[in-house]
C-alpha cells in the first residue's frame, strides 16, 4: 500500500478533475475493490480528501468518505471494472436497486456515489461552469385535448378537476391525469376520445378509467376514449409508452401504433413506435400480448420483443430483457451497445436539444446507464470517459464529434 500511495494519489486527483483516461480508471477500480480491507486506504482516501483545495471542482460531503464508498451494495456486489464501451450485464432485481439512484458511473466506478447513506447524490457535488437553467432534463408537462377540442395544459400540479365529460371526471394531480366514470350518468352511445401529447422535454402518467395505467415518453402522444364502452378498449399512440393493463377477459385492451397492434388481456408491456425509428418494439414484461400487423401475428412470453419494421409487413420476436425496455419509464438511460447516433436520439428528446455531428462516428458504440435527470454536463463527460467520443456545446446544439 505504502509503495503505491503516490499512484493512488494521482488516480484519485485525476478523476475528480474528470482527465483520468479510461485505463486509469479501470486500474483505480480495481485498486480499491483488491485493497478495501487496508486502513492505510482508508487513511490515504481520507487524507486526500481533507487536503482537496476548497476550489476544487466538487464539493465534498462531510463524513467518512471511505465508509460511504465502501458501505454502497454495489461497491459490494461487484466493483469490477465495465468501461462505457462495453455492453452492461443483464440483470432484474438488482436493476430496480439501480434504477433508484440518481447517477451511475457508465464506466462501473460505484464509488462517485459518494453519500449513500445520507441519500445524497453525486449529482449534487459536481459544480456548472455553465447557468443550470440551459439545458435541463424533461420534467412532467403535457397538453390535454378534450372531446370539444379544447386545450389545456398539464404540469406537475396540484390536485384539481379539470372537466367532466359525459359523466366522465377528468382530475390532475401531481404529473398524472386521472379518469373517474359514472356508468349511471353517462351516455353509453357516446364515445368521447381525449389526447395527450408530451413535448421533447416532458413525461405524463395516465390512469384510464378501467384502472389502466400507462406512462408517456418525451415526445409522444395516445389517444383514448373518456370511458370505454362497447367489446374492446383501443388506445393509439406515437412515440413510446409503458401501460399496465387492468384485467378483464370480457374486454381487450387494443393498442395502435403506426400499423402494428397490440392485443391484450392484461398485462404489463412498453411500445416504442417513435416515426423517426425504424419499427415498432413491443417488448412484454409480464402475461402474454399478441401483436398484429397486416395478417402477421406474433404472440409474445415476457422477456420477448416483437419488432415489426416500417414498410414491412414482417414481425420478427426476439429474446430481451424486459427491464432494458423499461429503463425511461424507472428514470434511466440504459444504453447497451449502442450506436452513438442513437444514444444522442434518446438524450435529444428528453433534453429538448439539437444534435449535430461532425467527422465519422459511425461505428461508436455504448454501454452503460446514466440518470434521466442528471446535470446535462456531467452526462456528456460521463460519455466522453471512454476516449472515444467528444462533444460542444453551443447554446442548445450539442456537437459530437470523434
Amino acid at each position: 500500500m505504502n509503495s503505491n500511495k503516490d499512484r493512488l494519489t494521482f488516480l484519485l486527483k485525476a478523476y475528480t478533475e474528470h482527465t483520468i483516461s479510461v485505463k486509469d480508471l479501470e486500474e483505480l477500480s480495481a485498486y480499491i475493490s483488491k485493497e478495501e480491507q487496508d486502513p492505510a486506504l482508508q487513511e490515504l482516501m481520507q487524507e486526500f480528501w481533507i487536503n482537496m483545495e476548497p476550489d476544487h471542482n466538487l464539493v465534498i460531503p462531510k463524513g467518512n468518505i471511505y465508509q460511504s464508498i465502501t458501505g454502497n451494495p454495489l461497491f459490494k456486489a461487484d466493483l469490477s471494472p465495465k468501461p462505457l464501451i462495453k455492453p452492461v450485464y443483464r440483470w432484474r432485481a438488482a436493476y430496480l436497486y439501480a434504477a433508484s439512484l440518481l447517477f451511475v458511473l457508465a464506466c462501473g466506478l460505484v464509488f462517485y456515489k459518494y453519500a449513500v447513506k445520507d441519500n445524497v447524490s453525486a449529482s449534487q457535488f459536481a459544480k456548472n461552469d455553465k447557468p443550470s437553467n440551459e439545458i435541463k432534463p424533461g420534467v412532467k408537462k403535457a397538453v390535454l385535448t378534450l372531446a370539444d377540442g379544447s386545450r389545456l395544459v398539464l404540469e406537475d400540479a396540484v390536485k384539481k378537476t379539470l372537466a367532466v365529460q359525459n359523466g366522465a371526471s377528468v382530475e390532475q394531480n401531481g404529473g398524472q391525469l386521472i379518469y373517474h366514470a359514472d356508468k349511471n350518468t353517462a351516455d353509453t352511445h357516446v364515445m368521447l376520445r381525449n389526447s395527450i401529447n408530451t413535448p421533447r422535454g416532458g413525461e405524463y402518467q395516465l390512469h384510464l378509467e378501467d384502472g389502466t395505467v400507462v406512462w408517456l415518453n418525451s415526445a409522444s402522444s395516445i389517444t383514448y376514449p373518456v370511458a370505454f364502452n362497447g367489446k374492446e378498449r383501443r388506445v393509439s399512440i406515437s412515440g413510446e409508452a409503458y401501460f399496465e393493463v387492468a384485467k378483464n377477459p370480457h374486454l381487450p385492451f387494443i393498442v395502435e401504433a403506426n400499423g402494428t397492434e397490440v392485443k391484450v388481456l392484461g398485462t404489463h408491456f412498453n411500445v416504442n413506435a417513435y416515426a423517426d425509428n425504424d419499427a415498432v418494439k413491443t417488448t412484454l414484461v409480464e402475461g402474454a400480448v399478441e401483436v398484429s400487423k397486416n395478417g402477421q401475428r406474433a404472440l409474445l412470453k415476457p422477456d420477448q420483443q416483437a419488432i415489426a419494421g416500417y414498410g414491412s409487413n414482417q414481425i420478427q420476436v426476439i429474446k430481451v430483457d424486459a427491464m432494458e425496455a423499461l429503463a425511461w419509464k424507472n428514470g434511466i438511460f440504459l444504453f447497451n451497445n449502442l450506436n452513438i447516433k442513437l444514444v444522442m436520439k434518446e438524450i435529444s428528446r428528453w433534453y429538448d436539444i439539437e444534435v449535430v455531428y461532425r467527422g465519422d462516428v459511425t461505428h461508436k458504440t455504448f454501454g452503460g446507464t446514466i440518470s434521466r435527470f442528471e446535470n446535462f454536463e456531467q452526462l456528456l463527460k460521463t460519455l466522453e470517459l471512454t476516449g472515444a467520443i467528444h462533444f460542444k456545446i453551443e447554446g442548445r446544439r450539442v456537437i459530437v464529434m470523434p
